[in-house]
C-alpha cells in the first residue's frame, strides 16, 4: 500500500458513466470475441519489461494483455520493447482467457498448452460428442476424467463395464464386472459425453 495512501482513479467513459463498454460497432465485448477463442495474429503494440505485453486482437476500441507469465510455457525473464520473441509489432497466436471490464481488457495467454486445450470452458464441451481423457482417479462409485486444465468428466459405475443381468440398484457396484479393471490412473480412454453434471 502507498504511503501516503493515494486512490487510483479512471478516465475511461464507460467507468466514468458506470455503464458497460462496447466495441465500436456496437457489441458487448465478449459477443465479439468469447472466453476460449483463438486470435490467430495479436499484435504486440506496447511493451511493460516485467509485466507483459498489450496487443491489437482485431476488436476496435479494445486491446488485449498478455501477463508475462502467459506469455510461454517456460518462464519468461524479462521483455523488451524493441528485441526478442515479444517485440513491438510481432505476431503470437493467442487465445482469450477473460475479460476485465474494468480497464476493457481481453486477457489473454500465448501458452502452447493453453492453445493445445480441446475445450476451455464447460459449455464447449457438447453433449453426445465423443471425446478423449485422462483417467484422474478411480473411487468407489466410478472414475474422474480430466478432459482440459480445470474441466472434468465423471463416468459413474453402471456406466463403466456391463451388468449382470440380476443386478439391482443397491448392490449395482457388486455386481458389474471387474469395472475398475479396466482403468488405470494416467491412461487415456475415449468415452461420450451423455449429459452435463453441475
Amino acid at each position: 500500500m502507498a504511503d501516503p495512501p493515494r486512490a487510483s482513479l479512471s478516465l475511461l467513459p464507460h467507468v466514468v458513466e458506470l455503464d458497460v463498454a462496447k466495441t465500436k460497432s456496437g457489441q458487448l465485448p465478449l459477443e465479439a470475441l468469447p472466453i476460449g477463442f483463438i486470435v490467430e495474429s495479436a499484435k504486440v503494440v506496447q511493451v511493460l519489461e516485467d509485466q507483459g505485453v498489450y496487443v491489437d486482437i482485431g476488436v476496435d476500441g479494445i486491446r488485449g494483455f498478455v501477463h508475462i507469465s502467459r506469455l510461454s510455457d517456460q518462464h519468461v525473464e524479462s521483455l523488451l520493447p524493441n528485441s526478442g520473441p515479444y517485440k513491438i509489432s510481432s505476431l503470437h497466436r493467442g487465445r482469450i482467457t477473460g475479460y476485465n471490464p474494468v480497464d476493457n481488457l481481453f486477457l489473454l495467454s500465448f501458452e502452447q498448452r493453453i492453445l493445445d486445450q480441446p475445450f476451455f470452458s464447460l459449455e464447449d464441451v457438447e453433449v453426445g460428442s465423443k471425446v478423449e481423457g485422462t483417467v484422474e482417479k478411480i473411487v468407489e462409485r466410478g472414475v474422474i476424467i480430466r478432459l482440459a486444465e480445470g474441466i472434468t468428466g465423471w463416468i459413474p459405475v453402471e456406466q463403466s463395464a456391463d451388468v449382470l443381468p440380476s443386478s439391482s440398484k443397491k448392490n449395482l457396484g457388486k455386481n458389474i464386472i471387474g469395472w475398475e479393471k479396466r482403468f488405470k490412473e494416467g491412461s487415456k480412454i475415449k468415452c461420450k459425453v451423455r449429459q452435463w453434471v453441475k
